[in-house]
Formats: structure tokens, C-alpha cells, sequence
């Protein structure tokens, strides 16, 4: 499995202005497309990214999740 690397310049360019604009389905999928990525980093024990990925998933959540 290759990790998709748009995830990034999307939050690095945009920063998380673009997900405040999303309804709720597309954040979800968001949300959802952030978490496989985190988990695939764990399972291939990548330590950096997995950190990134569950610091993004934390701020997500916390802005977003409900």
C-alpha cells in the first residue's frame, strides 16, 4: 500500500480552513481517509507519521467530531 501524499498539501496549503467549509458526509470521509492513514503508518510502525496523523486526527475531532 502507497500512502496518498495530497492529504498533505491539502492540509499545509489550505490549512484546516477548507474543513470548516465541508458538510458533515465530507468531513466524515475526511476524518475517515486520515484515520486509514494512521493506521497504516502504525501497522508499518512509522513512527513520525503515525504521530502527525493522530495529531491531526485529535485536533479534527475535537473541532469537528460532533
Amino acid at each position: 500500500m502507497v500512502m496518498q501524499m495530497g492529504i498533505f498539501d491539502r492540509v499545509y496549503d489550505a490549512g484546516l480552513q477548507d474543513v470548516a467549509e465541508m458538510d458533515g458526509l465530507e468531513r466524515t470521509q475526511f476524518m475517515d481517509d486520515i484515520y486509514n492513514d494512521y493506521k497504516m503508518c502504525k501497522d508499518l510502525r512509522q513512527t513520525r507519521m503515525e504521530a502527525f496523523y493522530f495529531d491531526l486526527l485529535t485536533k479534527l475531532i475535537k473541532d469537528y467530531g460532533n
